[in-house]
């Protein structure tokens, strides 16, 4: 005979477990609708896109080519050392559209494969996975920037991750999966300088596992594989790519990390430009003045915790480089959600003593040597440089939950339960923000035109002209491109004797307006 309370109490609770379970995919669904309105519509407005993302790309497809804009000598010099794959396929597409607002693109697709890299891999549900990466401000503000920190640093976070299930995953590292750890490496390694210098750690860790895994066995490993001179020949090519720009920088300028001047060992290595955290400019300070002489690791943890950063109530809590004024205690600081990093750490924390499985004290080890790693690299508190970080830190927990559903189906702590936090933390930072990333509201590239450049100096312009002013980073506005059909010769400089023969019309207002 049935229960009448029980076949009530159930008619009760799985209507709001339904509303709950639809909750995240329209939550997502809601946020990747957003987020692709305004990549295609918005043109991005941060710094560094026009400073130089956007030129780079322009020039390597020849839409803006150095005749018609050159850039200032430090820049010129970043053009010929830094990786530039970001820049290059930012350009293929400003190539194809027409349109700067294209390059949001890569950032928003490089999320988007990323989800569906833990789906296929971790098994985490695409709506979970993309409202708890979303969360994460940093994240969350770079889906649609043109900056290139974003797609780097989720290859960088997919090659640990399968670095990760090489060694907790009995039968991992098929052919397939050490292709694709090949490419998500030479992705990270020629979009982004900064993570150069991690990425032999993932791949020393990945070999030495394979070694060990074939050991007793190391010669038939090798004949399946091809024979010793075929792994010996792909390993070699592999690397080469991976390290391709270093490689060249090493060949052309004698310094792998050229322009950057280095000193390793007691040796120099000569470049035009110093680490940021070395310059002087009176103007823009790359380190909080108070914690100049802090070690690096205690500058990631206080950035970690967003110590001494924007409250909450303000809007510009979270942005692309997490700037703040000279004299600001958090400048360049902070990015993570600082309630989010606790809730993150205490979730992963529970997980290893709840599961106590090869999983989940690999996934501890992983996060505990990552942050070794972090803690310690230069600017270490400048997080969006090391982004991956948050990202592996969540998609190992996402991929625990799982594990703990699979042993403990009655367990509070679930992907639901976990998907309502992450959730609420999309909530937070949407609310911090203002909704100002999820924006949709159509900003074309010609309205920012009208609106950055100074017609009193265009005016001055004629057809033919070779010219040189600077109003940074709208100078690349400036170009000839952007005011057909004018066509004349600009150069970015802010002093009259650096112009080479070129008319000087002058310095703008230093600053964004």
């Amino acid at each position: 005979m049935s229960d009448p309370l029980r076949a009530y109490n159930g008619t009760m609770t799985r209507p709001p477990r339904r509303l709950v379970d639809a909750l995240l995919p329209v939550a997502a669904l809601a946020t990747l609708s957003l987020w692709t309105a305004r990549a295609l519509l918005r043109v991005d407005q941060s710094w560094d896109t026009w400073m130089y993302h956007l030129p780079f790309a322009a020039r390597l497809w020849g839409v803006v080519p150095e005749a018609e804009f050159g850039m200032p000598a430090y820049l010129e010099d970043r053009y010929d050392g830094v990786p530039l794959l970001g820049e290059w396929i930012q350009g293929l597409l400003l190539w194809a559209s027409g349109r700067p607002e294209t390059a949001a693109l890569p950032a928003l697709a490089s999320l988007v494969l990323f989800v569906v890299f833990l789906r296929a891999f971790l098994q985490v549900p695409w709506a979970l996975g993309l409202v708890a990466l979303a969360a994460i401000p940093l994240v969350h503000v770079h889906a649609t920037a043109g900056y290139v920190d974003l797609p780097s640093n989720l290859a960088f976070a997919g090659l640990v991750l399968m670095t990760y299930l090489l060694y907790v995953r009995p039968g991992f590292g098929t052919r397939r999966h050490l292709l694709l750890m090949a490419l998500l490496a030479a992705l990270a390694g020629n979009i982004k300088f900064q993570l150069v210098p991690l990425l032999p750690i993932p791949l020393a860790l990945a070999g030495a596992r394979l070694i060990w895994l074939a050991r007793g066995d190391l010669g038939g490993a090798l004949a399946r594989a091809g024979g010793p001179v075929r792994v010996a020949a792909a390993t070699a090519l592999g690397l080469a790519l991976v390290f391709a720009v270093p490689l060249k920088n090493l060949v052309a300028h004698g310094n792998p990390v050229y322009p950057i001047q280095m000193r390793v060992l007691g040796l120099t290595l000569a470049g035009p430009e110093v680490l940021p955290a070395e310059k002087a400019m009176a103007s823009i300070r790359f380190v909080p003045v108070h914690l100049e002489d802090a070690p690096p690791a205690q500058r990631w943890l206080l950035s970690l915790l967003e110590v001494g950063v924007r409250p909450l109530t303000d809007p510009r809590r979270w942005t692309v480089d997490q700037f703040m004024p000279h004299g600001a205690t958090g400048t360049m600081m902070g990015g993570y959600s600082a309630p989010y990093v606790v809730f993150s750490l205490l979730l992963l924390a529970y997980l290893v003593l709840r599961l106590r499985s090869r999983e989940a004290w690999g996934a501890l080890t992983v996060m505990l040597l990552a942050s070794a790693v972090v803690a310690v690299v230069p600017q270490s508190h400048e997080l969006r440089y090391t982004m991956f970080w948050m990202v592996v830190l969540v998609s190992l927990n996402l991929y625990l939950v799982g594990r703990l559903q699979a042993s403990a189906p009655a367990s509070r702590v679930n992907p639901r339960s976990v998907g309502l936090a992450s959730l609420a933390v999309l909530a937070l930072t949407v609310a911090v923000s203002r909704g100002a990333y999820l924006d949709p509201r159509p900003y074309p590239v010609e309205r920012l035109v009208d609106q950055k450049v100074d017609k009193t100096i265009l005016a001055t312009i004629a057809d033919g002209d070779h010219v040189c002013f600077s109003h940074e980073p709208w100078t690349f506005l400036y170009a000839s491109h952007f005011h057909p059909p004018l066509r004349y010769a600009l150069r970015e400089r802010s002093r009259a004797e650096d112009c080479g023969g070129y008319r000087h019309l002058g310095l703008a207002k230093f600053g964004p307006d």
